[in-house]
């Protein structure tokens, strides 16, 4: 458990020392993403502001997320988001996260597709996909389709 009131570094470096701990290969980055997201800043502000105390509201809400990133639970589930072909989606655990190699499918869609081509996306989970290719291509007809009606509700997010 964190305590109730610590300087930003202290915590920093508390962090990372548990998410090493429990395995995670990018603890440093890791904790300070977190740490960044629950604080509502960005990643930079946790060196220039190293000696702000913190209240307990902010190292509560940093603990929990904390504790589902040591149990290895994927960080874009914990955080909800994750940034695909320079685009930011809602992500959960009812789709899989976007991975960045499947931005090559994108680019081949982009690049190959013929003018005003019909492209289908079967089991769009995020809409990562098809919300990609036709934001880089307006032509494009694209369907998204998913069976799973929690994926759809994702995808409409």
């Amino acid at each position: 458990m964190l305590s109730e009131r610590m300087e930003l570094q202290q915590l920093v470096n508390l962090c990372a020392e548990r998410l090493k701990s429990a395995g995670v290969e990018s603890y440093r980055l890791d904790s300070e993403v977190i740490i960044a997201h629950v604080l509502e800043i960005e990643r930079f502000r946790l060196l220039t502001e190293k000696s702000r105390i913190l209240s307990g509201d902010e190292i509560s809400r940093i603990e929990i997320l904390l504790q589902r990133r040591e149990k290895r639970e994927p960080l874009a589930y914990i955080l909800q988001k994750k940034e695909f072909y320079s685009l930011n989606f809602f992500v959960d655990e009812n789709v899989l996260i976007p991975r960045p190699e499947t931005e090559l499918l994108v680019d081949m869609v982009i690049y190959e597709a013929g003018d005003k081509a019909d492209v289908l996306d079967l089991c769009t989970g995020s809409g990562a996909i098809a919300i990609a290719c036709k934001k880089n291509r307006k032509d494009l007809n694209m369907t998204a389709s998913d069976i799973s009606q929690k994926a759809l509700d994702v995808d409409r997010k």
